[in-house]
């Protein structure tokens, strides 16, 4: 059964992603967006490709955004990077254009379909139809490889200094998403991390922002930033790595 052209034209776009400013330092990824399909199901209206997204498209504004709980967290980790005022992440995030097309930071996922329970995922036959894939298994090794390409030359072509993973027990699915070296590869205290993109490109993995073993609180927030910071200080030579890009023309 081979993959279906529709399918791949869905997962090989921005569908799933946030979007924001590709030419940011700072890139976020999680493993997929929230909330699922009625029943698992893709419904055949969502089978297409999807344009760059940001928090500033098509009357969406950084405010309704951060009515999330996990996109709060995200604006956490901004404002203790940046040196923003934390307690005030909201106004911060607005007047610094948080994923937005010309503003900081670049928000997407690495799977493309949403599940309601992915510890119990259900591939229908309608699923599999739509796909032309065969299990969830199949589905995830697929995205890793060529979803994964899709994005890797996203990377190349803007050169992000870092890209910030949430949800570190899907480590190994985040660092052969992102064609990490193998050799790269370390566990810190904190997060795992990996090289890719020629070592130009960080990418780390942190434990998941809220639940209750996750990041959910502002003193966590701000030991993981540090301890984030002090390594690509150390990797990038430059305490304002975060602040410094190169984009290829």
């Amino acid at each position: 059964m081979a993959v279906t052209q529709k399918f791949k034209d869905m997962a090989l776009s921005f569908y799933g992603c946030d979007g924001g400013n590709l030419d940011s330092a700072v890139w976020t990824c999680g493993l997929e967006w929230g909330r699922g399909y009625e029943n698992n199901e893709i419904p055949e209206s969502e089978l297409k490709a999807l344009k760059l997204w940001s928090w500033d498209t098509d009357g969406e504004t950084v405010a309704d955004c951060l009515r999330h709980q996990y996109n709060q967290k995200l604006a956490w980790f901004f404002s203790c990077l940046y040196g923003w005022d934390v307690d005030n992440y909201k106004s911060e995030s607005i007047k610094n254009k948080l994923f937005c097309s010309e503003g900081v930071g670049f928000k997407m996922n690495a799977f493309p379909i949403s599940f309601k329970n992915r510890d119990s995922v259900s591939w229908s036959p309608k699923t599999k139809e739509q796909t032309g894939l065969n299990s969830f298994q199949v589905y995830k090794e697929w995205c890793i490889e060529n979803r994964g390409n899709h994005f890797y030359n996203l990377i190349q072509k803007h050169n992000p200094k870092m890209v910030l993973c949430t949800g570190i027990s899907s480590s190994n699915e985040f660092l052969r998403f992102f064609k990490c070296d193998i050799s790269s590869i370390e566990h810190h205290n904190a997060f795992h991390s990996g090289l890719t993109n020629d070592e130009k490109t960080l990418i780390i993995v942190a434990p998941f922002f809220g639940g209750s073993n996750g990041i959910n609180s502002y003193s966590k927030m701000e030991n993981l930033v540090s301890e984030i910071n002090h390594f690509s200080s150390l990797h990038f030579n430059n305490e304002s790595w975060f602040t410094t890009i190169t984009t290829e023309t």
